[in-house]
């Protein structure tokens, strides 16, 4: 897994097939029908199986629908393998342009966030990456539904938790196998589960009991240290669109009988450049 640093938006782990159309050299042309692995406002990580691509300006184009989008991106890096193959970063040029087709939250909005869940108006079928405050977060975790003003009806409609079945559900899109997955049960006084993503552990579902302004606690079999940065999904979903975002241990305030290690996390600001 690559170092954790902080993100300029929120990530959604979310397929989406894809085209990627370049050049190898002057008089070799490439053309890779291929998905991507995680979106965010301003680029992608997207599966390409060639060990070799030029760090070059592309032309991607969206199959997602029947009317295909095309908008330029330059490769920035190779981001390691997954189990289908190497993946590399791309970032898109037109910073303006919503190429994904989902509405992605202003820095402000994400910053006051407690949770992010991935929703559809239930009208225009319209994606939104939305951010939840404390009280939302509590609303949602009961109905896993909300109403809010959708800018395509405009007007107030109720969103509810976008599914992948528009999008082929792989393994890439699941937790790992070896990921810590009883302590998502937690204890009757968990609300929500996380998946906490790190370097030194991988994958982690953990039982998350309760939000506080700008973080949460969580419980954990694992031995995290204070300072440790994670990557973290609140709340998560096998079957939709997980959003990863910045986080940072802030203490563990110890074991208990059953549940693990009770932890406090905050979020991360996103980098503003």
């Amino acid at each position: 897994m690559n170092q954790l640093s902080n993100r300029r938006s929120d990530r959604i782990v979310l397929e989406m097939p894809i085209r990627i159309s370049g050049a190898f050299s002057a008089t070799r042309d490439f053309t890779f029908r291929t998905r991507t692995m995680l979106i965010s406002r301003y680029g992608a990580r997207i599966l390409l199986d060639h060990e070799h691509v030029p760090l070059s300006t592309v032309c991607v184009s969206s199959m997602q629908s029947e009317t295909e989008k095309e908008t330029e991106a330059r490769i920035v890096g190779f981001m390691g393998d997954c189990p289908d193959g190497p993946t590399y970063g791309i970032e898109l040029l037109d910073k303006e342009e919503k190429f994904w087709g989902i509405g992605f939250p202003r820095r402000d909005e994400s910053a006051r966030a407690v949770a992010r869940v991935l929703l559809q108006c239930s009208k225009c079928k319209s994606l939104e990456l939305t951010c939840l405050d404390k009280v939302e977060a509590g609303i949602y975790q009961v109905q896993e539904r909300m109403d809010h003003h959708c800018k395509n009806c405009q007007q107030i409609v109720e969103w509810t938790r976008a599914l992948l079945q528009q999008w082929p559900v792989t393994s890439a899109m699941l937790v790992p196998k070896g990921a810590q997955c009883e302590i998502a049960k937690g204890s009757k006084k968990d609300c929500l589960t996380a998946c906490i993503r790190s370097t030194a552990f991988g994958d982690d579902l953990a039982g998350v009991n309760q939000l506080v302004e700008a973080g949460f606690y969580f419980r954990s079999e694992l031995l995290y240290k204070k300072d440790d940065r994670v990557e973290v999904a609140l709340p998560y979903y096998v079957d939709s669109g997980n959003v990863f975002v910045m986080a940072t241990i802030v203490e563990n305030l110890g074991r208990t009988a059953f549940t693990g290690h009770l932890y406090r996390a905050k979020y991360l600001m996103p980098s503003a450049s």
